[in-house]
């Protein structure tokens, strides 16, 4: 075969390649190996001595227990971290939520302004330091929140004059903010069940600016709620909860390395109006959060709120005793300790506000949820006799429910 049948461009098997010029000539290039990427590895080292020596003896805390100073008092609430505040709808988890948004805020107690003396009796929360607080209201407006704040302002006493200082560092972002609404969609996150990806919207980015304008530290960050922020069947997947939640701690990495609390739904169950106690118990753990247990399983951190309504006309109820009783407590921590605040009973005012009930009134609690109810036992059916359908399914008879209840 001559070199006028060969096309112009032929590979041998050695890996040169024969072409002709233009001129004519036949030229034999060696064709250079082909060249594999490189992958960067990853960084991974051991710990020095030097380094161990040089790390807090505990894990740094938002908030301390009874007082106890930076690094040695009982902590709650991790710094730097992602956490969830889990309650049914009208528990008081916005509530909650500003009141540690104002306690992080001004590096105060909990409940109260900063400079408050313990009340005797009282579980004393309190903020290790003051910082900016971003609160990212995508249920309320911001005239709704503005009224939970005028309200928390008259029940800590403050005087007009005082309420700009104290709500300096707190900063609102409402659903109904123009900048929110010009956004394409108002929401924070979009999980794609297609390819099992997490995509950030332009909420996201925009949030994440402004967690990257100069001034003082953040301290808190607070999502309300997980349902609004986040698009997608994340309550049902387990990969979904997972990876929505890794990208809300993107935002633990701006200056002051906030902790980023979602506040998100439990699932439906009616108090126990025979057997309180023993529903609290099942209504402030993990498996109270609604949707898939890797919710709970991915923060680090999990605060759980239950409600409960007293009957007013109740055999049992004595008059220190409140009609309405709400019940906080911790029930996963990754780093501060397992005991550092035991169940917190809260009282809601009229208007929503929540104080920490006073030592009569969880004496009264205790004794009331303690004792048989004699009404309820005298009205319990005979062995022998089939179920009562008290409330037409045969289930306990569920409590009063407040349209004044709100989150």
């Amino acid at each position: 075969m001559s070199l006028s049948d060969q096309d112009d461009d032929d590979r041998f098997e050695n890996g040169e390649t024969l072409s002709t010029a233009a001129d004519g000539t036949v030229v034999v290039r060696e064709e250079a190996p082909p060249t594999t990427a490189t992958v960067q590895p990853i960084e991974a080292k051991p710990f020095t001595s030097e380094e161990l020596s040089g790390l807090a003896e505990h894990v740094p805390c938002l908030f301390y227990v009874d007082g106890g100073p930076y690094g040695t008092g009982a902590g709650m609430m991790p710094r730097g971290i992602s956490a969830m505040l889990a309650g049914a709808p009208g528990s008081g988890k916005s509530w909650l939520a500003l009141e540690l948004l104002l306690a992080a805020a001004n590096g105060g107690a909990l409940f109260g302004v900063p400079g408050d003396d313990n009340r005797p009796g009282v579980p004393y929360v309190r903020a290790n330091e003051a910082g900016r607080v971003l609160f990212i209201s995508l249920e309320d407006t911001r005239e709704m929140v503005g009224q939970r704040l005028r309200g928390i302002c008259a029940a800590r006493g403050l005087e007009e004059w005082q309420r700009d200082a104290y709500l300096s560092r707190l900063h609102i972002m409402s659903w109904n903010d123009a900048d929110v609404r010009a956004c394409k969609k108002r929401a924070l996150v979009r999980f794609s069940a297609t390819d099992s990806s997490v995509s950030r919207l332009e909420l996201f980015e925009r949030v994440s600016a402004l967690l990257a304008t100069p001034g003082d530290p953040w301290s808190l960050i607070v999502v309300d709620t997980l349902a609004r922020s986040a698009r997608g069947e994340v309550e049902a997947s387990a990969e979904a909860a997972t990876d929505v939640i890794q990208e809300f701690e993107e935002w633990t990495q701006v200056r002051g390395n906030p902790t980023v609390l979602v506040l998100h739904h439990t699932r439906k169950s009616d108090a126990n109006l025979e057997n309180p106690s023993k529903w609290l118990q099942s209504a402030l753990t993990q498996d109270a959060v609604r949707g898939s247990s890797a919710l709970a399983g991915a923060v680090r951190w999990l605060g759980v709120l239950a409600k409960f309504r007293i009957d007013a006309d109740s055999d049992r109820r004595t008059p220190s005793l409140p009609l309405r009783n709400a019940f906080f407590e911790v029930a996963k921590t990754n780093g501060a300790a397992e005991d550092a605040m035991s169940r917190l009973h809260l009282v809601p005012a009229n208007n929503g506000v929540l104080a920490i009930a006073s030592e009569p009134e969880r004496r009264a609690w205790t004794e009331w949820a303690q004792q048989p109810s004699k009404r309820d036992k005298a009205t319990e059916p005979p062995a022998s006799a089939p179920p009562s359908r008290r409330n037409g399914s045969g289930s306990q008879p569920r409590p009063f429910h407040d349209p004044r209840d709100t989150d």
